[in-house]
């Protein structure tokens, strides 16, 4: 059984935790994060909404399992992981290492006209039955790891919080790369695929049985073998059983 994490081990309920950053890039990510559906965004919405003007997007798009990339106020901007960010902006050495004090925080860099200006952390608490869940699954004979394009250090910290090892934690995998997981799992393997997302419906839909969970996304829920409705873990435990 392949878990993704946001939304389907954690409740996509997310908080900003900590900015390191100026006050004037906040307008700036909010107006990109407004019509984004990624869990993610709704943390910068709920900090940063009525602090400023929402200043007008020019244009944007959305790079699958990356961040955004969008023209605002007469600025390039650019949201999305430390990876996608990094290859695309100017950071320097002292950037690349700086960091959050919780591991278990995603990490979202801000560029502006292609040089690093912001690094915002991101918590999303674990659902209530996670723990108890994979637990059952795994006292039933199944294999469970997390399958996830969040930080490898994020899902290791979430992981290890559940009780699985660290070779059961894959972070910073792009939908390309979690659809290659699950195709080499075939191979000697029933595979039970589940999530919530876009980033996860072609690894859903190549699965032996794909799973897309309450709340998900309609990409996730249109490739899924099946989907649950109700919130949290144990009513996949209930399936399974």
């Amino acid at each position: 059984i392949l878990l993704d994490k946001t939304g389907t081990i954690t409740e996509a309920r997310v908080s900003l935790v900590q900015w390191d950053g100026p006050d004037w890039v906040k307008p700036l990510v909010l107006a990109l994060e407004q019509e984004s559906t990624h869990p993610l965004a709704d943390g910068f919405r709920r900090a940063f909404e009525g602090h400023a003007p929402v200043p007008a997007v020019e244009s944007s798009s959305h790079v699958t399992g990356g961040g955004i990339v969008g023209r605002v106020d007469g600025h390039d901007v650019l949201v999305g992981s430390p990876a996608f960010v990094s290859a695309r902006a100017r950071v320097d050495g002292s950037a690349q290492h700086a960091g959050a004090s919780d591991d278990a925080l995603t990490p979202v860099w801000i560029a502006v006209d292609g040089a690093l200006v912001a690094r915002a952390y991101l918590g999303d608490p674990i659902r209530a039955d996670a723990k108890a869940s994979i637990q059952s699954l795994r006292d039933a004979g199944w294999s469970v790891r997390i399958l996830s394009g969040d930080a490898p250090t994020v899902v290791r910290a979430v992981g290890r919080s559940l009780g699985l090892a660290p070779d059961e934690c894959q972070g910073g995998a792009t939908p390309e790369e979690k659809l290659r997981v699950v195709e080499s799992l075939n191979a000697t393997h029933r595979v039970v695929m589940v999530g919530d997302g876009v980033n996860d419906a072609a690894a859903i839909a190549a699965a032996t049985v794909g799973i897309g969970v309450h709340g998900g996304a309609e990409a996730s829920l249109a490739t899924a073998d099946i989907f649950l409705t109700t919130p949290g873990l144990a009513p996949l435990v209930e399936l399974m059983q």
